[in-house]
Parts: C-alpha cells; structure tokens; sequence
C-alpha cells in the first residue's frame, strides 16, 4: 500500500499529466481508432468498478508485481549487477552463467574488462 505522501503525489502527478494533455492536447492529436479506443477501456475500467481484469493487459503495475511475486518470476531488482563493468559485459555475464558456473562467469566478465583497459567504474 502507497503511504500518504505517495498517494498526494501520485495525485499531483496526475494534474500535471492532465494539464500538459490540456495544453498540448496530445489526445485530441492522437487518431480516431485510438482515441475511441482510450474511451472503450476507461469504460471497461469503471464498470469493473477499478478491479483488474482477467487479462495481463487490463493489470496496473502493482497488480502485476504481485502475479510476478506470487509465481515466483525475478524482476529486475532481483538481478545482481557485476560492481565496474558495462551493461554489455554484464549481459556477457548473464549468458556466460547459463553455461557454467556463476563464479567463473564473473572471472571471465572481469578479465576481458581487464585486458579492454577499462578502469573501475564504468
């Protein structure tokens, strides 16, 4: 559950979201199939009184982190990222770990980062 302070804002991001769509009118510019699409769905969401669908497509982001969380999927804060190396490296790690064990997977990772010069850090 949000605190108090996220909730006020989550509120006032909402505004702001709301008012840039006013002043730039960014959904009257959208097409016609979209936009009566975006009404379609705010209607299937109130007559549901807000309650999630059964698709993963009618879920909000919270709704989603619980099924990830019920069935067991790692998200991306699960994932232990290799102090100094690059987002390529890592996923080199990554695909290394599927083939032999973790600990010789990092060694590997960071000799290549040695042998590129690279310094600690990114």
């Amino acid at each position: 559950m949000a605190s108090a302070r996220q909730a006020q804002a989550a509120k006032q991001n909402v505004k702001k979201a709301q008012q840039a769509a006013r002043r730039k009118r960014t959904i009257a510019r959208l097409p016609k199939s979209t936009r009566s699409e975006l009404g379609k769905q705010a209607a299937r969401g109130r007559q549901r009184g807000g309650e999630a669908g059964h698709a993963l497509e009618q879920r909000n982001r919270q709704q989603l982190y619980e099924i990830a969380k019920d069935e067991n999927i790692p998200g991306r804060s699960e994932r232990k990222h290799l102090r100094g190396v690059s987002d390529t490296e890592q996923r080199q790690y990554e695909h290394i770990k599927e083939e032999a064990e973790k600990e010789v997977a990092a060694r590997t990772v960071r000799r290549q980062h040695k042998e590129k010069g690279h310094s600690k850090g990114r």
